[in-house]
Formats: structure tokens, C-alpha cells, sequence
């Protein structure tokens, strides 16, 4: 497959090897420098893309692959993340509709 000659900005930090976060503001210095500096960011609607071209410039290496996405499913799920006992759950109260704690969640100390 080749490299599309747009990316989006999470295929461009993996690209660079960074987080989706630093990726967005490196792009949101270029938008605010008027390309100035950061990394090189176009427009098309309300979506923002860097150009393949843009990217090689500014990793100074050409571009071949776009790594695979390191979690193709999404988030991990909350049932498969690790068990916090010291958080107590917030349920809503039936008869009242307001918010209160589980009452199986371990006494705070005090």
C-alpha cells in the first residue's frame, strides 16, 4: 500500500513516532504561525491533514510505510482494565434519582 499524499494527523504521529497529542499541537503551532513553524497542517473542511510531502521536510527522511495502529479495537474496555478497589462506585439511588455510593465499597479510613 502506498502513503496516501494526505495523512491524518494520528497516521502522521506514528509516522514520527509521538503521541496523538504532541502531533495535534505541533499542527496547532503551524495554524497559529501561519506555517511559520510546527508541523505542516492543511485545512479541508473542518478535518485537519499533513501532507506527505510537508512531513518528509519536516522529518527529514522519506516517507514509506505508516506504522499500523498500535490498538486497532479502540480503548480498552473498563471491564478489562485494572481493578482500582480504592475508587467507590456512584450509583443512583432509585427512589430518590439522586446520586449515592454502592454500599459494597470498603468503609473510607479515617
Amino acid at each position: 500500500m502506498s502513503v496516501p499524499d494526505l495523512l491524518t494527523v494520528e497516521e502522521a504521529a506514528r509516522v514520527l513516532r509521538i503521541g496523538r497529542s504532541s502531533a495535534y499541537e505541533l499542527a496547532g503551532r503551524d495554524l497559529a504561525s501561519d506555517g511559520a513553524e510546527g508541523l505542516p497542517v492543511v485545512r479541508v473542511g473542518r478535518l485537519l491533514r499533513i501532507p506527505r510531502a510537508g512531513l518528509e521536510n519536516f522529518s527529514a527522511t522519506p516517507i514509506t510505510v505508516i506504522p499500523a495502529d498500535p490498538s486497532p479495537t479502540g480503548p480498552t474496555p473498563s471491564s478489562a482494565r485494572k481493578a482500582r478497589p480504592h475508587l467507590r462506585a456512584i450509583h443512583d439511588d432509585a427512589s430518590t434519582g439522586h446520586p449515592t455510593a454502592a454500599t459494597t465499597s470498603p468503609p473510607r479510613p479515617q
